[in-house]
């Protein structure tokens, strides 16, 4: 492969459109596009000046033009699409959440080694400045040690019950879509949890509309995530003026983070 990634998309989709506004403003080389039909796959490559339009998925990963797929189709298909474009000896990046459950991202994962391919999550917050620089504040202990992260992530999602963020097939619900977030800055920061709690409120669609959940890592350290797909406004865990934190002994510090925060902050550890 040349050190020019030539990029394949797989699905059309809004997030599609997104992401490949965002590769050509950079500079980046888009050489094919696929969708479950030609006429959408056309509409899409003429958009952006891309050169080869596919009418299926299994054509564009055999497309010898392309080095990396970017996987841009809805959740409960993110496994299966990967898995395509790595038998395909293809590099993958994948659209939030990665899959949808740890079974499917092990075997994800697995495939990849075995290819010898690269298999990423497209948590693009991981690589800002901002985050790199929160590893390095925290490494050098320059906020004492941190032992509690409190990160909400709360957003006024569509209610239309025929809606994608609402149907259970699609992967619908608050944790999917908007607690990717703060999980994968708690694990970033804390690492792998040794323990997990969660309780959620659930639509009449059967998706979760609202989930809590409590993280027990190593040495102590907690993280707290309220993720609602009802509400907006403050976060809970953001600072009020006047607030202070306390300490004993050896600095200990709990590290709040609010909606905006999440969005500049959040992010997981190194690829795998």
């Amino acid at each position: 492969m040349s050190t020019t990634i030539r990029w394949g998309i797989l699905g059309a989709g809004g997030i599609a459109h997104a992401f490949v506004s965002d590769l050509l403003a950079t500079g980046q080389v888009v050489t094919a596009v696929g969708s479950r039909s030609l006429s959408s796959a056309d509409l899409f490559a003429s958009k952006y000046g891309i050169a080869s339009a596919h009418a299926s998925y299994e054509e564009l990963c055999s497309d010898s033009g392309v080095d990396a797929v970017y996987i841009a189709t809805p959740h409960p298909f993110h496994a299966a699409n990967a898995m395509m474009a790595l038998e395909a000896g293809k590099h993958v990046l994948v659209e939030k959440p990665f899959t949808m459950n740890a079974h499917e991202a092990r075997a994800v994962v697995a495939l990849a080694r075995t290819k010898g391919l690269v298999a990423l999550e497209a948590m693009w917050t991981r690589w800002l400045p901002h985050m790199v620089r929160l590893r390095e504040i925290i490494a050098a202990g320059m906020i004492g040690d941190v032992r509690t992260l409190i990160a909400d992530h709360t957003q006024k999602l569509p209610i239309d019950p025929k809606h994608r963020v609402n149907a259970a097939e699609l992967g619908g619900g608050a944790l999917l879509d908007l607690g990717i977030y703060p999980v994968s800055f708690a694990w970033d920061l804390f690492g792998k949890p040794e323990g997990i709690v969660a309780t959620s409120a659930f639509s009449e669609t059967g998706v979760d509309r609202a989930t809590s959940v409590i993280l027990q890592h190593e040495g102590g350290r907690t993280a707290v995530t309220l993720i609602h797909a009802g509400r907006t406004g403050r976060s809970s865990s953001e600072p009020r003026p006047g607030s202070r934190s306390t300490r004993s002994g050896t600095r200990r510090r709990a590290l709040p983070c609010s909606p905006l925060m999440i969005g500049c902050l959040s992010g997981l550890s190194a690829p795998w």
